[in-house]
């Protein structure tokens, strides 16, 4: 199921769907699309800092990072890896913060944000050849909501922080009511193929059975004559 033309409409589609109010409302009934704000906490604090920016050596953990980006050839693999790289980039945030380091704060959610954009436009990459990726998209959602109380201690210092959030946010929307439509007809045609090949072995065995009658009846008749 590879349809790249006809996925970029559904994108399209689910974007104008998302303007009029039509996907949000299908997410409230459906639970597809959570309330993230409960989950922040559990984003941040799972994980680990490790090296931040103000250590000497933080410049080769980002080069390694770009080392993982490049190696992974696929959209997905790296849609997976921007998001992990973007909860890092919040974890370490909230450790320059406790560190009273406002302004390698700024310069990390800012490092934040463009990961997060990256990840979602990888994300949107993936849906558009017809793969779905509801597991990284969801963690997506949640790290655009993660972590408010430390975002809004330095909004003045940016003051697109919000609008950039709200954007891939709105952005994720719709990737993910793609996604899921994708899941869906996915898991229709394997249960669709399951059900073909159950049918065609019961045929299979029909038309065996079949045979081997044929074979009975010509036997006995061979028989009945060579005994004439």
């Amino acid at each position: 199921m590879k349809r790249p033309s006809k996925i970029k409409v559904a994108l399209l589609t689910a974007a104008f769907m998302t303007n009029i109010g039509i996907i949000p409302a299908l997410a409230d009934t459906t639970g597809t699309l959570q309330n993230n704000t409960q989950v922040t906490a559990n984003t941040a604090a799972t994980v680990d800092a490790g090296m931040t920016p103000d250590n000497t050596l933080y410049v080769f953990e980002k080069m390694f990072e770009e080392v993982q980006l490049y190696a992974a050839l696929k959209a997905e693999h790296k849609a997976q890896l921007l998001a992990q790289f973007a909860a890092e980039r919040l974890a370490e945030a909230q450790a320059l913060d406790e560190a009273g380091k406002k302004a390698l704060v700024v310069k990390t959610v800012e490092d934040y944000v463009k990961t997060l954009q990256k990840a979602e436009n990888q994300a949107t990459a993936t849906v558009e050849e017809g793969k779905e990726l509801q597991a990284v998209l969801t963690e997506l959602e949640k790290l655009c909501d993660a972590n408010m109380a430390l975002l809004e201690k330095i909004k003045a210092e940016i003051p697109t922080l919000q609008e950039n959030l709200n954007q891939v946010k709105n952005k994720l929307e719709v990737v993910k009511a793609v996604s899921n439509l994708i899941k869906t007809v996915n898991e229709a045609e394997a249960e669709d193929s399951t059900s073909n090949q159950k049918t065609g072995t019961t045929n299979t065995t029909q038309t065996t059975t079949n045979q081997q009658d044929n074979v009975s009846e010509q036997t006995t008749e061979a028989t009945v004559i060579i005994v004439t």
